[in-house]
């Protein structure tokens, strides 16, 4: 049995793709073990924009027991695949279980840009979402922006939200 690399995170049924099964065919009885390949029919598991839920583990450090952890569910934004993870922004707020943990206390970085395994991951059943590709903001959010503007110069990212609109 081989393994095919660029099968990980394919969204396109292993079953059924054409592409596999001609690889497989060509290297039938060859006893190769890693097969590496261009794909035109490769399609992630979730695209850039779209709205996921994820399962993320909280360790704490107890005085009684061992180090133990606890699950806890968020929501966010993919913004792109980044080997065999995805690339979330996560929004800022508690989390979805019955532990009202705010995202800013879980995760130490103030981006709240993680990477997340697809198998810790599930779909939304939400439009998706714009992201700025400079800062990960969402369309309207000023806080996070690293655009400025003044009365003689101003700054815009490449790709911001806010470039070419003046600002109040």
């Amino acid at each position: 049995m081989a393994y095919y690399k660029p099968c990980k995170n394919c969204a396109v049924d292993k079953a059924t793709c054409l592409r596999r099964r001609e690889i497989a065919n060509g290297i039938s009885g060859l006893h190769v073990t890693v097969v590496n390949f261009r794909c035109g029919h490769r399609k992630p598991l979730f695209h850039p924009g779209q709205r996921v839920r994820f399962i993320w583990t909280s360790w704490e450090r107890s005085d009684y027991d061992d180090d133990h952890g606890i699950d806890l569910i968020y929501h966010g934004t993919v913004i792109e695949e980044n080997r065999l993870r995805f690339i979330v922004r996560v929004d800022d707020g508690p989390s979805a279980c019955g532990e009202k943990i705010a995202a800013r206390d879980v995760f130490k970085n103030d981006s709240l840009v993680i990477k997340v395994k697809p198998s810790d991951m599930k779909a939304l059943d939400e439009p998706d979402r714009a992201l700025c590709p400079s800062c990960s903001a969402y369309e309207g959010e000023e806080a996070r922006c690293l655009g400025w503007e003044d009365s003689f110069h101003s700054y815009w990212p490449d790709g911001c939200f806010k470039a070419g609109r003046k600002v109040q």
